[in-house]
């Protein structure tokens, strides 16, 4: 094992890849948050554009900063 400079621990060369199913948990509480933006980043700015006449850019500058 090498000794990391940083940490002062040893660490082992190679450390085994993520599998398809771990990666999936880690993702899966992202996925309440996806849900509720999808409506909003999909409808919203067509809804400000079409329907209140408002810019498309200023709708979009508006999602980007409430986010």
């Amino acid at each position: 094992m090498k000794i990391n400079a940083y940490h002062k621990q040893p660490f082992p060369k190679h450390v085994p890849a993520l599998t398809h199913k771990l990666m999936a948990l880690y993702g899966l509480p992202h996925l309440t948050h996806s849900m509720v933006i999808l409506p909003l980043v999909l409808f919203i700015p067509s809804f400000y554009a079409d329907d209140l006449g408002l810019p498309l850019a200023s709708v979009g500058m508006a999602i980007a900063v409430s986010r």
